[in-house]
């Protein structure tokens, strides 16, 4: 049933984009990177730090539902 309760939307975003986090080593490297090396961060390629800002929102999303985003069930 449709909402216009601001409350109703802002929960099916914020599920909606935490159900697309899947987690991921190599993007756990690249923010690692960029909170360690600013300076090596600074020039990869600008995709890649697309890619980082949607997997932080997913990341955030997820954390904020109470979902596990620590990668200990990854193999």
């Amino acid at each position: 049933m449709y909402s216009n309760d601001p409350h109703d939307r802002r929960d099916f975003r914020t599920r909606s984009i935490a159900d697309t986090f899947r987690y991921n080593p190599q993007m756990e490297d690249v923010e690692r990177l960029q909170r360690e090396r600013p300076d090596q961060y600074d020039t990869l390629n600008p995709t890649v730090k697309l890619e980082l800002g949607s997997y932080k929102r997913a990341k955030a999303a997820a954390h904020e539902l109470g979902r596990d985003v620590s990668g200990k069930d990854v193999l």
